[in-house]
């Protein structure tokens, strides 16, 4: 059986280029909306949650707070065209595994999915 991995952005172009990336070796769910994201998560056996940092309305790290009520085993990986200093003390406060900077290389994601699953 497939490992499940859930993506999440705000940009169209942003899931589908990651979904293309995974989709070969993994089962792949895609959502442009946190809300949504809330339900697949609680509904589905997730193995990973790919999220963006910066999400409108509602922004990634509220996902990952929202999530780490539920769940706090389910590795967590924060993409970001942005650094910032909240996100950096996100990473322990949330046990966020992996920060990717966008535009994701393929080879680098493959291999920071593969270390999580």
């Amino acid at each position: 059986m497939q490992k499940k991995i859930l993506v999440v952005d705000d940009d169209e172009d942003i899931l589908y280029l990651v979904s293309a990336y995974l989709k070969e070796s993994y089962e792949v769910i895609q959502t442009s909306y946190v809300s949504d994201a809330l339900y697949i998560f609680q509904r589905d056996k997730v193995d990973l949650l790919i999220v963006d940092y910066l999400m409108s309305p509602r922004n990634g790290m509220y996902l990952v707070k929202e999530i780490r009520k539920i769940d706090t085993r389910t590795p967590v990986v924060v993409i970001s065209g942005y650094t910032t200093s909240g996100l950096e003390q996100d990473l322990a406060t949330y046990q966020i595994a992996s920060v990717m900077p966008k535009p994701l290389e393929k080879e680098e994601l493959l291999t920071c999915v593969e270390s999580l699953i």
